[in-house]
């Protein structure tokens, strides 16, 4: 998928959070957005027309997610995860 900030490729699962994971599977797009805009919105301060066209950007990325039949939901590499295991002598 061609976009004009990047080029998409759906070759690799789908990696989510283990929150995000069972809507993946279900493909329960409403909440997926939903979940998806929550996380933007701490970095982004944007205006209901500016919602409105990330929240239609991203649903076009993840029908098409969904369209080109992905794998099955890899977990998220959480870099806080990382930090936490490093942080207690359990990472290496």
């Amino acid at each position: 998928m061609v976009t004009p900030l990047a080029i998409h490729r759906f070759e690799e699962p789908w990696a989510c959070c283990e929150v995000c994971k069972p809507l993946v599977v279900k493909r329960q797009l409403h909440l997926i957005l939903q979940r998806a805009q929550r996380g933007m919105v701490e970095g982004e301060l944007l205006d209901r027309p500016g919602r409105r066209a990330q929240r239609a950007f991203l649903k076009k990325v993840f029908q098409t997610a969904f369209e080109v039949g992905l794998k099955p939901p890899v977990p998220l590499n959480d870099s806080s995860d990382n930090d936490k295991q490093e942080a207690d002598g359990s990472g290496e």
